[in-house]
């Protein structure tokens, strides 16, 4: 669209005004948006502003990631060297018509002018994101960010994994990933350049740092590996992915921060096997999880704060119901593992499609089993009750830091006492603590740095040497589940207001501690 007709389709000047403007443009060697300032139709702000929409609009219809990939110009255009192009902000594109298309990611009418005197005539110009620009960049310039990443051992390196720098730190970082059974990637930019760090048993370690001449092409890069909109910028975005070779399914999220966009991906590992029976859950409570698994109908309700691996549990005790003569639905938000043999429904940017109404749909659809991810609300709640009560053996889950906790959220959705006291079957709430590694820590006497828990009857306990081991990471070697438990029973009496008593976290983690299977830092979060 010329920009002339788009001035009139936003109702910024006439017909009238138009061809006037045009007249005058066969006596004047000027742009028409300077023409129309002149003659008194258009202020400058409003040409600087709808200037930068047309051309951004222009750009979206024009440039994406594969036009970028494909048609990126040599280093020098009619004897122009890159350099030069990019002193002005400037990236040229090839085109059909043998006539360069070049990139910008700032423009106003002044310095429309100044670009003026340095371009041909025959030059068409599109304003992209900074975003978008950077990654142009970054893979204009690769032979420059090649040398600078790479050490003089490359040369022996795949040249056509090479071909891109930055897809050989993305390409380690995930393996190194999936090997070291991370579960989360948090890639941060900072004001000097960016940091990749990585969290494996709750704890954020740092793996790497890139400088600032690549923080904003890294990002880009992986924006674009990872199915985000690379043209997007300021607001958060999700997606999803996968590594089919690692067998690995990613969730991402991209957040502005004030030096660029924070990704941060959760691993989905399809090679992990969800067995309550290695689960690391103490063996007692094994015991009740599969004894209420059992039930024709009922609630089963697990709590916890995020990450405290309620997700795990609920697909554990899924799989060990799932043995192909049960009907099993679930509702998820998001779905973050497939199993086969089970139905599920994944709600995740579905507009109309919520926990309630699925939950009202799937008891239609005759099921023995329903796990509804989370309840959020008074409606969700009511319906998980309802159907625990007609037939339907539920597994639920809430934010929560104690089993009474999760009781009285239900409480406090609008839930009825006596539903939850006939329905709900066991109310469990779990965290994770970080086992300490046998063979790299080192022991120490508490009579020495814990005199407290000396006088308790821990003797002793291990500390991490920092450095971890093969068969570490950072001195831990896995998360141990605590759970707090009550039983039917229990819930009964604390619904009618009597006594209940059951095992705390705290008490269950200073069997721990007494192990020497964790740390008393571990310890005194509780």
């Amino acid at each position: 669209m010329k920009f002339g007709r788009y001035l009139i389709d936003h109702s910024l000047i006439t017909a009238t005004q138009l061809e006037d403007a045009l007249t005058a443009q066969k006596y004047i060697p000027e742009k028409l948006g300077r023409i129309l300032v002149e003659l008194g139709s258009l202020d400058q702000l409003e040409l600087n502003m709808y200037l930068e929409k047309y051309l951004t609009n222009y750009a979206k219809v024009l440039i994406n990631k594969e036009v970028i990939q494909n048609s990126l110009s040599p280093v020098k255009i009619d004897n122009i060297d890159r350099e030069e192009f990019l002193k002005n902000n400037l990236l040229p594109l090839k085109t059909n018509a043998n006539e360069p298309i070049l990139m910008t990611s700032e423009i106003d009418d002044k310095k429309l002018q100044e670009l003026e005197n340095f371009l041909p005539l025959d030059y068409k110009l599109v304003l992209v994101t900074k975003e978008l620009f950077n990654y142009a960049k970054a893979i204009q310039s690769k032979k420059k960010v090649k040398k600078e990443l790479t050490d003089k051992k490359a040369s022996s390196t795949n040249k056509k994994e090479l071909s891109n720098p930055y897809n050989k730190i993305y390409k380690e970082l995930i393996e190194n990933a999936k090997k070291e059974k991370i579960s989360d990637i948090h890639i941060i930019p900072h004001k000097n350049g960016l940091r990749i760090k990585l969290r494996k048993y709750g704890t954020l370690n740092l793996w790497k740092e890139l400088s600032i001449d690549h923080r904003d092409s890294f990002i880009a890069h992986c924006k674009h590996l990872l199915n985000l909109n690379v043209a997007i910028v300021g607001v958060p975005q999700d997606s999803r992915t996968s590594v089919d070779y690692l067998n690995l399914d990613l969730r991402i999220n991209s957040t502005p921060m004030i030096y660029g966009n924070k990704i941060v991906i959760r691993l989905l590992d399809r090679d992990k096997e969800f067995n309550i029976d290695n689960s690391g859950i103490a063996h007692n409570v094994i015991c009740k999880l599969k004894e209420v698994c059992h039930k024709k109908s009922g609630l089963i309700l697990i709590s916890g704060q995020t990450g405290s691996g309620k997700t795990t549990t609920l697909y554990s005790l899924l799989s060990y119901l799932n043995k192909g003569y049960t009907n099993i639905s679930t509702i998820e938000d998001p779905v973050e593992y497939t199993l086969d043999g089970l139905d599920q429904i994944d709600i995740t940017s579905k507009k109309d499609l919520t926990f309630s109404n699925s939950l009202r749909a799937l008891m239609r659809q005759d099921p023995d089993v329903i796990l509804v991810g989370e309840v959020r609300d008074e409606e969700t709640a009511n319906l998980c009750l309802k159907a625990s009560s007609s037939g339907h053996l539920v597994f639920t889950t809430i934010h929560a830091g104690t089993p009474i906790g999760a009781i009285n959220k239900f409480v406090d959705f609008g839930a009825d006492r006596n539903s939850i006291a006939e329905n709900l079957l066991l109310s469990m709430n779990q965290c994770l603590v970080p086992i300490i590694c046998k063979y790299c820590s080192e022991i120490k006497s508490t009579k020495d740095d814990y005199k407290y828990l000396y006088k308790q009857g821990v003797k002793q306990y291990r500390v991490a040497n920092g450095q971890g081991c093969p068969k570490c990471f950072k001195g831990n070697t896995e998360l141990k589940p605590i759970n707090e438990i009550l039983d039917a029973t229990s819930i009964e009496n604390y619904i009618n207001g009597k006594e209940v008593a059951f095992k705390t976290k705290k008490e269950a983690a200073l069997e721990l501690l007494s192990e020497e299977l964790i740390t008393p830092e571990s310890y005194l979060q509780f």
